[in-house]
C-alpha cells in the first residue's frame, strides 16, 4: 500500500481518514456508484490483532468506525482497511497486495 500512500501524498494530501459518520456517508454514497469490488482507505492494523489505526496517526484509536459486522476476519494477514462493495461500501480487511483504487483526501487552504 506503499504506492497509494506515496501517490497521494504526491498530489499533496493523503489516504483517506473517514472520521465521522458524516463524512464517511458522503464519501460511500460517492462510491455506490461507481462498479469498483473496493477502495483503499488509510486505517492499518500495525499490531495484528484486529485493531485498525489511521496511518498518519499511529498509536491512536480511530474515534470512529464503519467496520462491516464480520470484519475484520483475518487480523494476522489482511492489514489494510478497505471500503467493500460487497458490504455496502462498509469497511473491511484485506490484503495489502491487491490492487485497488485508493481515495485521496485534501486539506482545503
Amino acid at each position: 500500500m506503499d504506492y497509494t500512500e506515496t501517490s497521494c501524498e504526491c498530489l499533496g494530501g493523503k489516504l483517506l481518514q473517514a472520521e465521522t459518520a458524516e463524512e464517511n456517508s458522503f464519501i460511500k454514497n460517492k462510491l455506490s456508484n461507481t462498479a469498483i469490488d473496493g477502495y483503499w482507505l488509510g486505517g492499518y492494523n500495525f499490531y495484528k490483532n484486529g485493531s485498525f489505526e489511521w496511518i498518519s496517526n499511529p498509536g491512536q484509536p480511530m474515534t470512529y468506525s464503519d467496520m462491516h459486522s464480520s470484519q475484520p476476519n483475518a487480523a494476522t494477514t489482511e492489514l489494510c482497511l478497505i471500503y467493500w462493495r460487497e458490504f455496502g461500501y462498509a469497511w473491511g480487511d484485506g490484503t495489502c497486495s491487491v490492487k485497488l483504487p485508493y481515495v485521496c483526501e485534501f486539506v482545503k487552504t
